[in-house]
């Protein structure tokens, strides 16, 4: 199983809850050739990977730049697109812990990791610094500071154009684009705007959240009845999703900070039995159990189990 060397200090937090941002498609229009409009910019996801500045000469020709990442909407929308460590367009080349942006933004906006920008090369590789950013998979595509040498992959972006229009004396006539329909990569299964993955491995609970995480996802939460029988159908045997009570008794919280309005539990749960039996240690993360007929019990968060992440489809 695959597992995640650096934990997050805070929960990941996806679009999952609301879906993914509007395409605003009847405003702004993309490039053809894989751009996602995501607010007013365009992000190009690829596959191609070397240093930072390939990367910079990659997309430039494309007229863009390595990614400007401006907002949370952006933040989360892209962690569901991205399939590896991936250079964004900030640095601080032009000055020690100077950031600027390759296409000229102003710098608003920060998504560093815990403990990020570290500097860390500065300190051991005979003074080349930690200059360029990149979003790091294996913490939730949290931001680091990196070596501008490290190969890694590319990501573009560039402003949206406006909606071509046209007018006559009349009437005015706006020319759309269609927005593609949500797809979700290989092995995932598709649900709304979410796309879901059950493992084929056990874990703990813990376990299993840092694998979702190295996924770019979370463990699941299911927010609705029509949620809960799609991923019932997915099952084969009882599976840890992202709900749980650790931080505070008979509290529960989904991982992605979802609304906790809806629930399935199993007639009788959560019962907690285990604070009983073991002295004090409890019930405290929940799994959908197959006896129960995939309805929710509380479990001990040791226990080894399948598990259901979920992540923004594309």
């Amino acid at each position: 199983m695959w597992r995640v060397s650096i934990l997050l200090a805070t929960t990941l937090s996806l679009a999952l809850c609301r879906g993914l941002p509007s395409n605003r498609a009847e405003e702004f229009v993309c490039p053809e050739g894989g751009w996602t409009l995501v607010e007013t910019s365009c992000f190009l996801v690829t596959n191609t990977s070397g240093n930072w500045h390939e990367g910079q000469s990659f997309c430039e020709g494309f007229e863009a730049t390595l990614a400007t990442v401006s907002s949370d909407v952006q933040q989360e929308a892209l962690t569901g697109m991205l399939t590896g460590d991936t250079w964004i367009g900030l640095s601080d080349l032009q000055g020690e812990h100077e950031y600027s942006w390759d296409d000229g933004s102003s710098v608003q906006y920060l998504r560093w990791a815990k403990g990020e920008p570290s500097n860390s090369g500065s300190l051991w590789i005979f003074g080349d610094s930690e200059d360029c950013v990149e979003m790091r998979q294996q913490v939730g595509y949290l931001w680091n500071d990196a070596h501008c040498e490290d190969t890694k992959l590319f990501m573009c972006s560039r402003q949206a154009d406006p909606a071509p229009t046209t007018t006559t004396t009349t009437t005015t006539t706006t020319t759309t684009t269609t927005t593609p329909a949500p797809i979700c990569k290989d092995g995932w299964e598709i649900y709304g705007l979410s796309c879901y993955l059950v493992s084929e491995t056990t874990a703990s609970w813990t376990e299993a959240k840092d694998s979702c995480i190295g996924l770019g996802g979370v463990l699941a939460s299911i927010t609705s009845e029509d949620e809960q029988a799609f991923v019932s159908g997915l099952l084969t045997r009882s599976a840890w999703i992202g709900l749980s009570d650790r931080n505070t008794e008979n509290e529960f919280k989904w991982e992605d900070e979802c609304q906790f309005n809806y629930t399935s539990w199993q007639e009788g749960e959560p019962n907690n039995h285990l604070a009983f039996l073991t002295f004090g240690v409890g019930e405290d993360c929940v799994e959908m159990k197959k006896e129960y007929g995939y309805l929710w019990n509380d479990e001990g968060c040791s226990s080894n189990k399948a598990f259901v992440c979920e992540r923004p489809a594309e």
